[in-house]
């Protein structure tokens, strides 16, 4: 029998030397301004590292995947440190896709620092916020353009649409 993962939620925990979030269901960009958001509240110098645990993740959409990126390169704090914990092939093959691979560290459960306290979920707002959603989509897919020439000519036209929104 295979464990029922929606609906798609966020949980999150913070550790002394890492913050950690976990995907249940699909990593769609729903999800992503509230992990935006946690990731530039609880990084700091002295935690910069981000884990992010998929093993109950179906899928990633391109939004999510750019708020990784974001976080990977803007929000964590140097020394920057992002691990993809238990991704299954699938997901693994839609990063390496999208060409952003080699910002993240992969691994197990055991591969990096354990998490901080249980994982709380992150509530959803009862109104999404437009605003804050389109912004974060834009910036999700300007990072994902930025990254090579593939990416800019397949996200061109969504920019443009996020831009005149």
């Amino acid at each position: 029998m295979t464990e029922d993962i929606r609906p798609d939620k966020l949980e999150v925990s913070v550790g002394d030397k890492a913050a950690w979030a976990r995907v249940r269901g699909r990593a769609k960009f729903p999800l992503a301004p509230a992990l935006r958001r946690f990731a530039e509240r609880v990084l700091t110098p002295a935690r910069p590292v981000f884990c992010l645990d998929l093993q109950a993740c179906a899928s990633l959409d391109s939004t999510f995947v750019g708020t990784l990126v974001l976080i990977a390169t803007e929000i964590a704090p140097p020394p920057r440190e992002v691990h993809v914990l238990n991704a299954t092939e699938d997901v693994r093959r839609q990063l390496a896709d999208l060409g952003v691979s080699g910002l993240f560290r992969f691994g197990g459960a055991g591969a990096t620092t354990a998490p901080g306290p249980a994982f709380q979920r992150v509530a959803a707002r009862p109104q999404p916020d437009e605003n804050e959603t389109r912004a974060t989509m834009l910036h999700a897919h300007e990072a994902l353009a930025d990254l090579s020439p593939e990416n800019e000519r397949s996200f061109r036209d969504v920019i443009a649409f996020l831009k005149s929104a």
